[in-house]
């Protein structure tokens, strides 16, 4: 029996030879298939336990010369290689053949089409959320920030944002905070070094309509402290209105953006919840005060000093019977002139 585990474990080596050999010695045009066939061999030992000859394969794999190979076929092998050691539950390795290949990674993203780096991306930011690799999140946020850079197509850009909101969404409703603040993160700073209004507004509307859901489903509270990291956007976009530096115009539009998916949102879960909007409006503002730190608590007054001035003069009928009962939150007044100008003129 010895003998023959023996045989056939030198009978293994000598395919992984010739495969490596193959690799070495291909041309151009030959490449793509040697890589394709070191990977499967890859794949091959990591289902059948034989991890050293597995890692044996992913070291030629970030050792091949780039000319020999396409940037895709690189990207695809890495990527079977990866979701094998996900699926045998490898996370160590996992990890490790992750942080090994970022560099070669990155680069082969900026040279695949922009429609292939964006599904290379989902589907690992995919694996490491779902197999929840926390580890692996430093990693995967250089990986992310190289393709959100490197795609120009806008409708692109929007449709890995929406795939994105969604993952947000689920890894929310496991409870798995540190995931799903991570990926909050990404999309939000993404979305601030973008500068694209309209992907800005169409990106806040998915998240509200995922918060709006998951208010239904576990309660207004859990769905703040979920989303935490989005008040601080509100906040942050607040701060930008204020910088005179900044063309007017463009800080009258990030107003009209905080305000009006605060609006929505507040007016939706009220809905939902079959409640006025003065009273989850209050609500948020306790859960503002009390979840957010204290260095923006001055912020936190200024913003929702603001919303209630906007929710009263964009629907006036809604808000005139209800005001009175939110007038301790008007106190004291926290919204300078420049504020108030900007609040008549958007709303």
């Amino acid at each position: 029996m010895e003998e023959v585990i023996a045989d056939k474990s030198a009978e293994w080596q000598q395919v992984l030879e010739q495969a490596f050999s193959m690799l070495h010695r291909a041309k151009e045009a030959e490449g793509d298939q040697a890589l394709q066939q070191v990977s499967l061999l890859g794949c091959i030992g990591l289902k059948t336990g034989k991890v050293s000859e597995a890692q044996a394969c992913f070291g030629e794999l970030l050792a091949v010369d780039g000319s020999k190979v396409s940037a895709l076929c690189f990207l695809v092998c890495v990527k079977n290689m990866l979701m094998m050691a996900a699926r045998t539950r490898k996370g160590n390795l996992f990890a490790e053949w992750l942080l090994a290949g970022k560099e070669k990674l990155q680069q082969a993203l900026t040279q695949v089409e922009q429609e292939k780096a964006m599904e290379f991306i989902i589907a690992l930011t995919f694996t490491v959320c779902d197999r929840h690799y926390a580890v692996c999140l430093p990693v995967l946020r250089d990986l992310v920030s190289t393709v959100i850079n490197s795609i120009k197509d806008k409708n692109l850009l929007q449709a890995l944002f929406n795939e994105w909101t969604s993952l947000i969404a689920q890894m929310a409703r496991r409870s798995w905070d540190d995931v799903s603040k991570f990926l909050l993160t990404v999309l939000l700073k993404a979305l601030l070094k973008k500068q694209d209004l309209q992907l800005m507004k169409l990106s806040l509307l998915q998240l509200n309509m995922h918060l709006q859901m998951y208010s239904r489903w576990d309660g207004f509270e859990n769905a703040f402290v979920a989303y935490k990291e989005l008040q601080y956007f509100y906040l942050l976009l607040l701060k930008r209105v204020g910088k005179l530096q900044i063309a007017e115009d463009l800080r009258q539009q990030y107003l009209v953006i905080v305000l009006r998916s605060i609006r929505e949102w507040i007016a939706n879960v009220a809905r939902v919840g079959m409640q006025d909007d003065l009273e989850i409006i209050r609500r948020w503002q306790e859960l503002l005060k009390k979840q957010l730190t204290d260095g923006v608590q001055p912020w936190v007054d200024l913003l929702v000093q603001l919303e209630i001035g906007y929710w009263h003069l964009t629907k006036p009928k809604t808000s005139r019977k209800q005001l009175e009962y939110l007038a301790d939150l008007l106190e004291p007044d926290m919204v300078t002139a420049e504020y108030r100008r900007l609040l008549e003129r958007i709303a």
